[in-house]
């Protein structure tokens, strides 16, 4: 009798399941996963950061100026960067956070 009754609950889950969208699965034993979990639970975190240029272009530039009291026209060349700043502690490889940025020289 008790085989039956746990046949009927383990089938009544299963539409119950189902009926959700849930899926059961087992879960992947990586070894990886767990050794950079434990580091980084571990780690006394220092903080570095690292950029990267991620674009680099001239703009040039026209304007119009007044200077002793005449009106001159001056054009230059600026340049645009944009940067991926990373933060990050180089011990157990964990991201702080990541951030663009854009300069004009």
């Amino acid at each position: 009798m008790k085989n039956v009754i746990k046949k009927i609950a383990a089938i009544a889950l299963v539409f119950t399941l189902f009926g959700t969208g849930t899926t059961i699965s087992k879960p992947v034993n990586n070894l990886k996963v767990h050794a950079a979990s434990a580091a980084s639970a571990t780690c006394m975190h220092s903080t570095e950061r690292s950029v990267t240029v991620l674009d680099f272009h001239p703009v040039s530039l026209s304007y119009i100026t007044e200077i002793n009291g005449r009106q001159v026209k001056v054009s230059r060349t600026v340049y645009v960067y944009q940067y991926r700043f990373r933060d990050y502690c180089p011990k157990c490889g964990i991201t702080f956070g990541t951030n663009d940025e854009t300069v004009v020289f």
